[in-house]
Parts: structure tokens; C-alpha cells; sequence
């Protein structure tokens, strides 16, 4: 009879820490996979916008706008990618998703602020253009010598890490 009292005395502790470790553990796999995806997406949209800076700037200074715009067009669908052209002032001068010409001014966007300061900025967050969350990385992009910097920014849509990482979630609840 004791035997018995002392297993049942045991037995829910055991239960709560397994259960506590394996939540834990799931959500460290999880949010660890989760900052691995965007970190290599990142690292992509970077090295894109690498390969696609020595085509821009020579279509913003011998080019026309048009021209640019339909390059950033054609690119970007191909690529599954969008691609914004951004001056010094935070205008869009050309986008692959949206008219520019319609676009609200891109100066107080967080990657494009850190891009127009000579930095690289990388930014998580809903685009009310698309109405969906995007990983946008913009870079410093010289478009005439006579100006400051603008930005070049790619973005890709988050929507694929969000399923993922609601599809783990659900099964380790099922687990």
C-alpha cells in the first residue's frame, strides 16, 4: 500500500517537469529555426541586391524612368522578389509590385532610414501595399553621381516561415 502512495506522490511531478522540458525544448527548436530561416533569407536578399546595384545605377543615370521602372518590373516577378528603387528623400522611383507614382514616401521605413544613413537595414512587418508580413533588407544604391544615396530594398513575403512554424507549433501540442 505505501508502494503504491509514494508512486502517485512521484508520478505528477515527473509528468510536469517532462511536459515542461518538452515545451521548452520545442519552443527553443522553433524559434531557433524560426531566426536560422530569416537569418539565411536575409543573407539572399542581400547578395540579390548585390547582383542587381550595377544594372540599377546604370539605368538611373543613362536610362529613363520608364526603363528602370520596367527593368525593377520584369526582375522582380522573375525573381519572386519585390524590389523597390528609393531616392535620397525616401520617393519610390520605380517598384515591382505597386505604382510608384501612388506609393506614400518610404523615408520613416525602418530598413530604408538604416539604408539612407549607409547602413544595411533588414525589417519584419506588414506592407500595406501587399497585406501581408515581408522580410524587407534595403541597401545604400547610388542612382545619379550628382545625389545623395537612395536605397535599393527587396523584400519576400514571411507567409511560408509562418506556416512552418504554425505546423511545429501544432504538433508538438499534439505531442
Amino acid at each position: 500500500m505505501r508502494k503504491l502512495r509514494l508512486f502517485w506522490q512521484i508520478f505528477p511531478a515527473c509528468v510536469a517537469i517532462s511536459l515542461l522540458s518538452i515545451l521548452l525544448v520545442g519552443w527553443l527548436a522553433n524559434s531557433s529555426g524560426r531566426e536560422f530561416y530569416l537569418n539565411e533569407q536575409q543573407r539572399d536578399l542581400r547578395e540579390r541586391i548585390k547582383l542587381l546595384q550595377p544594372t540599377i545605377t546604370a539605368l538611373a543615370q543613362d536610362g529613363t524612368a520608364e526603363q528602370l521602372q520596367d527593368f525593377v518590373r520584369r526582375t522582380g516577378r522573375q525573381a519572386s522578389t519585390r524590389i523597390s528603387i528609393i531616392d535620397a528623400g525616401g520617393v519610390v522611383l520605380a517598384d515591382s509590385s505597386e505604382d510608384p507614382a501612388l506609393m506614400d514616401n518610404h523615408a520613416s521605413r525602418p530598413e530604408v532610414v538604416l539604408a539612407l544613413s549607409g547602413k544595411e537595414g533588414r525589417s519584419i512587418r506588414g506592407s500595406k501595399t501587399l497585406r501581408e508580413s515581408m522580410l524587407y533588407v534595403a541597401l545604400p544604391q547610388l542612382l545619379r553621381t550628382d545625389q545623395a544615396p537612395g536605397a535599393l530594398r527587396l523584400a519576400i513575403s514571411t507567409a511560408a516561415q509562418d506556416q512552418l512554424t504554425a505546423a511545429f507549433t501544432n504538433k508538438l501540442i499534439l505531442i
